[in-house]
């Protein structure tokens, strides 16, 4: 299957960044970037030389410049961005710890992508060869948002544009009903579906690997790739027989954030380019494995040297 580009719409976040040595709270100094799990899956596909375009909203602030600013240095079309004067781009704040889990801080209730994401998604036209990637966070942020991707969705399926969308079910967000109640519907018009196991069993009610995607392709979806963390992934299709990717050894795990959106890169970019169902996960599990042995998600998707080793 080969792709003319592909096609992203989300709210991408300018994000600060504290680490183990320099939290933000006692540092005069943190880093600054950018995240986001469609910008994240997007600057991995363009590093391996995929044509990406980005469709969004930012504020007319310096946060939304530097948003357009790394999405453009890694040679994202940024083009049909909405830049809103007077408005505020959405931030994301987060320290790391050397012990446990990240703290995470969003500062995103009044952002541009909130209030414009209908008129962002206005700007969106598929064409043939398209492959549209977005994720429940989207569908999640708010009733705008929410029917500007289900829009999209709809949008894609009718001209044959293959949607592949990856649960990112976040508590925070919006409960499990709703979750399911927005969602399910959806599934019909969804060719691929990334998923955490715990998210399956929130969107099933069912616990085992085998038996949500049962379930979730007799309600429509063409193929299902349930992430599994440390005991690696399940892909399910229609026409094929289950595959397990049996997880690789990682030393020490720093930064989980973004690891999902590194396997979703690395999956995408290895089934678009032939490779057999067996060597699509050396290429997916060691982007995940090795973006969770670092900190942030801005510099880790680097590893495109794989795919020519594939």
């Amino acid at each position: 299957m080969e792709t003319s580009r592909f096609v992203f719409f989300g709210e991408p976040l300018c994000l600060i960044l504290g680490t183990p040595q320099a939290q933000l709270e006692r540092s005069s100094t943190a880093s600054l970037s950018i995240a986001g799990a469609e910008s994240n899956v997007a600057i991995a596909l363009a590093r391996l030389g995929h044509h990406c375009r980005f469709h969004s909203a930012v504020g007319g602030d310096p946060y939304g410049e530097r948003v357009l600013r790394t999405l453009r240095s890694e040679n994202i079309d940024t083009e049909s961005v909405l830049v809103v004067p007077g408005e505020v781009t959405g931030l994301i704040s987060r320290n790391c710890y050397a012990w446990r889990e990240p703290d995470v801080f969003y500062h995103r209730n009044h952002s541009a992508f909130l209030a414009h994401s209908e008129a962002a998604a206005d700007r969106v036209n598929f064409a043939p060869g398209d492959i549209f990637f977005t994720t429940g966070i989207t569908l999640a942020l708010g009733d705008g948002c929410r029917r500007a991707t289900i829009r999209l969705i709809k949008k894609a399926r009718k001209s044959g544009v293959p949607v592949c969308l990856d649960v990112n079910y976040r508590q925070k967000l919006w409960s499990e009903a709703a979750f399911r109640q927005t969602l399910r519907p959806l599934l019909p018009d969804i060719r691929t579906l990334f998923l955490g196991r715990e998210e399956g069993k929130v969107l099933t009610q069912l616990s085992k690997p085998e038996t949500m995607a049962r379930q979730l392709l007799k309600e429509g979806v063409q193929e299902v790739i349930i992430k599994d963390g440390a005991r690696g992934a399940w892909h399910f299709g229609a026409k094929i027989p289950p595959l397990h990717g049996k997880p690789f050894s990682l030393v020490h795990v720093v930064d989980p954030i973004g690891a999902g959106d590194a396997f979703n890169a690395g999956f995408l970019a290895a089934t678009i380019s032939g490779k057999i169902a067996r060597n699509v996960y050396k290429l997916a599990m060691p982007w995940a494995l090795w973006l969770a042995s670092t900190t942030g998600t801005g510099n880790p998707f680097l590893l495109s040297n794989t795919c020519s080793s594939i």
